[in-house]
């Protein structure tokens, strides 16, 4: 599936590499960790109502603010961004400490 980005973009990195703000992305499978990453990111800096460099990739998600509210729309914004049936899948509860782990574990379920 191939997207047009057609929202805002952020440069999260420093060195020019811009992640789309979009409702749906291409798929996951044409994405490396660091843009599932970048994405998921933006979508807890969302939830929590962070700038998103107040969201690092390795900071555990209770730490950032995440209460079983917030994780529940998480995994809804994953399922429809990513296209990825998580719950459907082994998943467990160290894939949810960060937005890396969490990151890992999209990437491996596509």
């Amino acid at each position: 599936m191939t997207e047009h980005w057609t929202e805002h973009w952020i440069d999260r990195s420093g060195d020019d590499r811009y992640v789309p703000r979009a409702r749906t992305v291409r798929s996951v499978f044409d994405m490396t960790q660091e843009q599932v990453e970048d994405i998921l990111a933006l979508e807890v800096s969302s939830i929590l109502g962070l700038d998103v460099d107040k969201a690092p990739v390795d900071e555990p998600l209770d730490a950032l603010g995440m209460d079983s509210m917030a994780f529940v729309e998480l995994l809804v914004a994953i399922e429809q961004r990513f296209e990825v049936k998580l719950m459907r899948t082994d998943m467990r509860r160290e894939d949810l400490r960060s937005i890396r782990a969490l990151a890992t574990r999209i990437c491996r379920a596509s």
